[in-house]
């Protein structure tokens, strides 16, 4: 990824990393103001209010200062990420990170959900219109691709019994914003890479 590289993070124009919500900076992105709500942005969409569409049945909240993030890293070729080859339009969430971020908000703590991880997926809304039957030994980032954020928070929570606050999406060319903004990253190959499947 050069210096120059050319990006957007995920659902705000002016390139926010951090996580939605009303515990969050206000000048991140788009989400509700009040409530304990659990939103993000998405590739599609400018916020995505999990709490409306998984309902009461949910882990408790825990109103401590604590604050519980699902951090997901999408596959989705469509919008800018076409420049990143073909797919079937469908996304899956390859890098998936629970990040706790203690009561003072000075430490976190990071735990990654392998994409293959073999779980007992609950029944979701599909993406696409309908219901998806709950599942037993299904692979994790099946729900992503199922029934997007909101399948994957929900079989989170059923995983760990942890209520998500927040969740951050982030696809190619967002994390080639992050790469940016933190200076990029040189690379120097002895020879040109041609990668017709890249």
């Amino acid at each position: 990824m050069g210096r120059s590289a050319e990006a957007r993070a995920h659902g705000g124009a002016g390139g926010c990393t951090r996580p939605c919500g009303p515990r969050s900076a206000p000048s991140c992105w788009p989400g509700p103001d009040s409530g304990s709500s659990t939103s993000g942005s998405t590739a599609t969409s400018p916020a995505v209010d999990i709490d409306s569409v998984l309902g009461p049945d949910r882990p408790a909240d825990v109103p401590d200062g604590t604050l519980d993030i699902l951090l997901l890293g999408s596959d989705s070729r469509s919008g800018d990420n076409s420049r990143y080859g073909r797919d079937d339009g469908t996304a899956r969430s390859d890098t998936a990170m629970i990040v706790h971020v203690n009561k003072a908000h000075d430490r976190a703590s990071v735990v990654s959900i392998p994409r293959d991880t073999l779980v007992e997926r609950p029944e979701c809304e599909k993406t696409g219109g309908g219901t998806a039957p709950a599942a037993r030994r299904a692979m994790f980032n099946q729900a992503y691709e199922i029934g997007g954020p909101a399948c994957t928070v929900k079989t989170v929570e059923s995983m760990t019994g942890i209520r998500m606050d927040h969740y951050v999406e982030l696809d190619f060319t967002g994390f080639k914003k992050v790469v940016d903004e933190l200076g990029g990253v040189e690379i120097t190959v002895t020879e040109p890479i041609e990668d017709d499947d890249s």
